[in-house]
Formats: C-alpha cells, structure tokens, sequence
C-alpha cells in the first residue's frame, strides 16, 4: 500500500530541470509485529455470541502494512481467569494488512485476552472482555433438597432451585420466574408453595403437606420443567410431641400415670393426624 505520493522539483535560475518535478512514493516499511494494533470491538459478549476483534499490521511509523500471507498459525488468542479456557476462533484476512477475528466463548466470566502474531504480543493487548451468561435454559436448572423427596405431615419442607444457561454458566440474578406446585397422586390434597428469590440465582421454596400420602411436585422456569421435574414426594408422619404428663410423670414417680397418659395423648395424636 502507498503511504504518500510526494512531488519535488528542482530548479535552476527558476526553470525546472529535465522532468522535474519528480514524484516520489513512499511505501510502509517492514512489519513490526509489537508495533501492530489490536482493537476489539466486543468487550462485553453473551456465552455463545460471536464476538469481534481486528489485528492491523504496522511498521515502526505506524503504517498498514498490507502482508496478506498469514495463516490462523500465526495468531495467538488466549483467554485466561486463573487458567487459560478453550474459546473458538475464526480469522479472516480482510487484505491490506487487516486480520478480522470472531471468538466465541462459552464460559462466562471476566477474562484477560491476549493476542499475539508470531508469538509476539501487539499493541493493545492485553484487554479485558467480559462473557455473560445466555438465557436461562430450564432443562439445564437443578433443584436440591430434602424437600424434593420426602416432607412430614404439619411440618414445613424445603427446596433450592439454582437456575443456568444452556451451557452451564450459573445465573447471577433472579430475573427468571420460577413456579413449583405440589399434589398428591391418589387424592385430591393439593399444597402450596412458596417460593422467595434470592436475588442471585437461587430460588427458596418451602411447603406444608397434611396428608400421609404419596404427592407429584411439579418446578417450572419461565414456563418450561427444570431437569428432573416433576419430582415424587413421601408424605411421612411427622414425630409424636412427646406428652407433657410423662415429663411431670417423671417428677412426681407415678408410673401408672406415665403410661395412661402418654397411651390417651398418643391416640389423640395419631388420630388428629389420620383425620
């Protein structure tokens, strides 16, 4: 590629001399790969999302240099946290000394991106680019907790969920909406439940069955089942309260008692709980 194109005469008592003026053009100099710029257009991408970057090769003066006979092995890009991650690349030669590059990373994350031609590193890097998780993905979403497999009559259950991306990336925000109801399988008992966000992903979800029976606990992102929904839920007698009279009973050494009394509240117990 021309740099300039400089005209320059020369005279002689103020007459030209023989073709004068002279042009003269000016061409960039070698390649100083230190020297060429890197500039990148996306700093800020989504998991999955192409991001772009280019390479202009320069010489010392700061000029294109159109070398057009570079190869993808002569281009070093790494993106690196605490250890260098795999991100998939493309290069094409746009001529004139330019190099186009699309990354696309899919681990999200804060990441310092190096490149180099020639093992050599260019001006402008390192930089920093972030990659943010895609949309949640429900089939990718887990739920964790005993409240998943086995709740007590009367007594409150638990659950997580934890939302992701298709790629795995955890979600850092609780912008998702996420529903779960509970029903038993052979009757008609239905319990609510409730769930809180906790603003970073994680969603808490609590409920109170009254029923010995077997329920089906359905958990929805944005509409859709998470992985492993719906779930199936043991309904268990929760323990008996142990009687006050025992307690007394102990104090006071009536034996009899004892038994009389914690055999009558046992049965009101049990009773309360068939009901």
């Amino acid at each position: 590629a021309v740099v300039s194109t400089q005209s320059t005469g020369i005279q002689i008592n103020g007459e030209h001399i023989q073709n004068s003026p002279f042009i003269t053009t000016v061409f960039p100099g070698p390649v100083n790969y230190s020297n060429s710029l890197l500039t990148v257009y996306t700093t800020s991408v989504v998991a999955g999302v192409n991001g772009a970057l280019d390479i202009r090769l320069r010489d010392l003066q700061n000029n294109t240099v159109p070398l057009n006979g570079l190869t993808p092995s002569n281009f070093t890009i790494q993106f690196t946290t605490e250890a260098p991650i795999n991100v998939f690349w493309t290069i094409t030669n746009v001529n004139d000394g330019v190099y186009s590059i699309l990354y696309n990373a899919t681990v999200s994350g804060n990441y310092v991106l190096s490149v180099g031609v020639n093992q050599v590193q260019v001006v402008g890097s390192p930089s920093s680019v972030l990659v943010s998780p895609a949309a949640t993905w429900p089939a990718s979403c887990l739920a964790f907790g005993s409240g998943l497999l086995t709740a007590k009559m009367n007594e409150e259950s638990y659950f997580y969920v934890q939302t992701y991306d298709i790629f795995g990336n955890l979600q850092p925000s609780g912008k998702d909406t996420v529903k779960a109801s509970l029903f038993a399988t052979t009757a008609g008992d239905i319990a609510t439940v409730t769930i809180s966000n906790h603003g970073n992903g994680t969603y808490a979800a609590s409920y109170t069955i009254t029923k010995h029976l077997q329920y089906e606990l359905e958990i929805t992102v944005n509409g859709l089942p998470i992985n492993g929904s719906p779930f199936t839920v043991s309904g268990d007698y929760s323990k008996p309260p142990l009687p006050v009279f025992l307690i007394v009973g102990c104090v006071l050494g009536g034996t009899a008692l004892i038994v009389i009394a914690s055999f009558f509240i046992y049965r009101q117990w049990k009773s309360s709980k068939e009901g």
